[in-house]
């Protein structure tokens, strides 16, 4: 005898329910972390955030959760807003941008009495896909409540460890606000400036032979490389 269509379905529901029960809740986590305060140096550059992947360790061996998600979109979504809030640079999206932030994220889980997280935030930024400027390492603990605990629990101290990540990682960040600027100028594709010199030397009488060429020629090399460098060393507050 063949059951209906509906009481299968019906009979699916149920057994997925249970199961859940049994083995734990789903935890889907999405965090707006909030700054402070607004940057005291900000960067006048605009900024493209790359979270290439977040990369969560330990929630298959936690109790009571049956199914832990947290996609690299979101942290992406909230490094920008917090970027932006905080103003550190101009502008930050994931659109191409003077700078470019890739932020490689671990999170780690373990459990005791209570649940704890690890925030792990391997940071570059670079510029036209070149060696990167700087790199950043930023690790944030946080505790959670007690095992066993609800989906809804965990937003606090996973959001309480990325806002203090974001708050270490953009304060060294502007910390190097100098050396930011001062390396994109020099990557400009446009001279700072040019030089021109020219040098005369008089040689032997005609006819004379292969080595008589070499003083004459090494003459004025040295006097025009004397005379570069001379300017160059006049103009070293441009540098």
């Amino acid at each position: 005898m063949k059951h209906p269509q509906p009481l299968r379905q019906s009979f699916r529901l149920l057994l997925s329910g249970l199961l859940l029960l049994n083995w734990g809740c789903v935890h889907r986590i999405h965090v707006t972390p909030a700054p402070p305060a607004t940057s005291t140096a900000p960067i006048a550059r605009s900024l493209q955030v790359i979270v290439p992947f977040l990369a969560v360790e330990g929630a298959d061996r936690m109790p009571g959760i049956a199914l832990f998600e947290w996609p690299a979109r979101d942290l992406r979504a909230a490094v920008i807003d917090y970027v932006q809030s905080r103003q550190t640079f101009t502008s930050a999206s994931d659109k191409p941008a003077d700078l470019t932030m890739t932020v490689k994220a671990w999170l780690r889980l373990r459990a005791d009495s209570r649940y704890q997280y690890k925030l792990r935030l391997e940071t570059t930024l670079d510029h036209s896909k070149k060696q990167p400027i700087k790199s950043y390492l930023v690790e944030k603990d946080a505790a959670g409540q007690e095992v066993p605990w609800s989906t809804a629990s965990d937003q606090a101290p996973i959001a309480e460890a990325v806002q203090a990540a974001l708050e270490d990682l953009l304060t060294q960040i502007e910390a190097d606000r100098l050396r930011l600027e001062t390396t994109l100028d020099h990557s400009k594709k446009k001279p700072i400036k040019s030089y021109l010199v020219e040098k005369d030397a008089a040689g032997q009488e005609v006819r004379w032979s292969t080595a008589s060429d070499q003083a004459p020629i090494a003459e004025a090399v040295q006097a025009a490389l004397d005379d570069l460098l001379t300017q160059i060393e006049a103009d070293r507050l441009l540098y």
